[in-house]
């Protein structure tokens, strides 16, 4: 049973860099909403532990620098899966979210860039 208070948008094509202040990192997006995203292939040098995480994700068109905390984190063998919760995002990141979010005439799982 999900405890989401957001749908999240299921996507495999998209990057994200990621800093904690002291260093510079690349994830892989996993899924994401107007408040949370999911990102695995998250190397453990990440200091997931920083008060604030700058997320940048980058899709054909913008660039969406994003602030983020940890909620979780899921310890994988040469890297982490972590789940943010978005703190501040800019209102570009909202519109998008919203254009990929499932209609019942959409395909699940496809990703508006």
């Amino acid at each position: 049973m999900e405890k989401r208070r957001h749908e999240r948008i299921d996507n495999q094509h998209i990057l994200a860099d990621l800093s904690d202040g002291t260093g510079f990192f690349t994830g892989t997006v996993k899924d994401f909403s107007r408040f949370g995203i999911l990102l695995a292939d998250v190397p453990k040098r990440l200091n997931e532990k920083s008060a604030e995480i700058s997320v940048v994700i980058q899709n054909a068109t913008d660039n969406y620098k994003i602030k983020a905390k940890t909620r979780w984190t899921k310890k994988q063998a040469l890297s982490n899966i972590i789940g943010f919760e978005i703190v501040s995002a800019p209102l570009s990141w909202a519109e998008f979210v919203m254009k990929n979010e499932v209609n019942p005439k959409d395909t699940p799982g496809k990703t508006t860039t």
